[in-house]
């Protein structure tokens, strides 16, 4: 995922040119794919994970998944899809400007 914090940095730039937008914001489209279904597959762990026999509360549980190394997984991913989100939206704001 460093990979999606540097390209994160490289947007900011306020001298890209169009192209170098354009290719950012399919760069983004395809990160956000790849991180949906990351996304998928760690949520249906959850569903497994919440679904084992257990004398706990479901509170209870679902703090025991998060402190998992996959539930913490889970956490980064969703905040970088968050992420990705707002930064495809600025860099479209961005391209149309330049149009």
């Amino acid at each position: 995922m460093s990979l999606t914090k540097e390209l994160l940095e490289a947007i900011k730039d306020e001298n890209l040119s169009k192209e170098q937008l354009e290719d950012y914001y399919t760069k983004i489209c395809q990160l956000r794919s790849d991180l949906s279904l990351a996304i998928a597959e760690l949520v249906k762990k959850e569903a497994v994970f919440m679904g084992e026999p257990s004398e706990k509360s479901v509170a209870s549980i679902k703090i025991d998944w998060k402190k998992t190394a996959e539930g913490q997984k889970l956490i980064e991913y969703k905040g970088l899809y968050g992420a990705l989100s707002n930064a495809k939206d600025g860099i479209k704001n961005r391209i149309y400007s330049k149009l």
